[in-house]
């Protein structure tokens, strides 16, 4: 295959559905794009008993993310997954000791080439294909 040729994928197995995909070249323009830094993730509400306001800041390089059991490690995890649009990525769900079920949300402080953007709302519920 070359890289110019359309690629068709299978899409949703169920409905025996294809997608054309162009390929890369052809769906962005000879610029290049600029990298993307996560800084900070701010949870809204509704992510598992994860309090609204907490954050995670990211560093640099590698940031390490430990504490025990039930802290909220996985919380930020799905948020990450989710955001990211990972093909397999587990439900947020919210404390399953308040009577209220909001909808999940968080907030992202990202870098973009050299420019902060902060409040980068995500859509935290499933996909619906």
């Amino acid at each position: 295959m070359r890289p110019t040729d359309h690629v068709e994928a299978k899409h949703n197995r169920r409905q025996g559905g294809t997608r054309s995909f162009a390929p890369l070249e052809k769906q962005h323009d000879d610029a290049a794009l600029e990298p993307l830094k996560i800084d900070a993730l701010k949870i809204g509400g509704g992510v598992n008993a994860l309090k609204p306001g907490v954050q995670i800041d990211f560093g640099t390089g590698v940031t390490v993310v430990f504490g025990e059991n039930g802290s909220g490690k996985s919380g930020f995890v799905r948020v990450l997954k989710r955001a990211a649009g990972v093909r397999i990525a587990e439900d947020i769900l919210p404390n399953i000791r308040d009577n209220v079920k909001p909808t999940p949300k968080a907030t992202f402080t990202v870098a973009v080439g050299k420019r902060r953007v902060h409040g980068c709302r995500c859509c935290l519920v499933p996909r619906i294909d």
